[in-house]
């Protein structure tokens, strides 16, 4: 379900699971956008994110987090391949902006992008999520060497962690989000004043209230 095109001041939160962003016990960054092709195209490739406008609090964009993780666990439950000692965990969340993910469009040494856009698409349920995509030149172009330097680009944009145990998963010792590391950018901000928090909560909760009158 498409809703169009996300305003370049937007944030955005990329989550991180365990072991999906890792390397063994560490935290790898090179590891944490994960770029699909497009099935129905050769030249596009993408990526998922959550738009904070769906998550305005803190304890949205974890829960959002967890239930990325839970999902992966009941997938592979019903796959019959599911682990305990392996099991996916929701560590924390990296944050950047639309207007970041859009530079990479032209930029010095990803020539081979001819567009980078963000749009908002519910996915799974999740009023929040969001797709990037990555359309390349037609021809022949080094595909994955473009899409490594995509992934250091977008970390590179990035602050955070927010860094979050969830219910879950607090018999996990050692918990892996000790691990994530320190983002490019530094920390993650907000900017919102009272007025701007108390506007956006509201939107959220009647976006959320219609979207479950829709499925119903």
């Amino acid at each position: 379900m498409w809703f169009g095109r996300i305003p370049d001041r937007a944030n955005l939160f990329r989550h991180s699971v365990h072991p999906l962003a890792f390397r063994g016990k560490r935290f790898a960054p090179q590891k944490l956008f994960k770029l699909y092709d497009d099935k129905q195209t050769e030249t596009e490739v993408i990526a998922s994110v959550a738009w904070q406008k769906y998550l305005p609090t803190e304890q949205h964009i974890h829960g959002y987090g967890c239930r990325l993780a839970f999902k992966m666990n009941e997938k592979k439950r019903q796959q019959g391949t599911f682990k305990e000692n392996s099991r996916h965990i929701y560590c924390g969340a990296y944050q950047l902006t639309a207007a970041a993910v859009r530079r990479l469009a032209n930029m010095e040494g990803l020539d081979q992008i001819v567009a980078a856009e963000v749009t908002h698409l519910i996915e799974d349920g999740e009023i929040a999520h969001a797709e990037l995509r990555f359309v390349f030149k037609a021809g022949n172009i080094d595909v994955e060497g473009t899409k490594t330097a995509i992934v250091d680009r977008l970390w590179n944009a990035c602050s955070g962690p927010l860094r979050h145990i969830c219910e879950c998963d607090h018999d996990v010792a050692s918990h892996p989000s000790e691990d994530l590391t320190h983002a490019p950018l530094g920390e993650c901000t907000d900017g919102l004043g009272r007025c701007s928090r108390f506007w956006i909560l509201a939107r959220f909760h009647i976006c959320s209230w219609f979207l479950n009158r829709v499925r119903e």
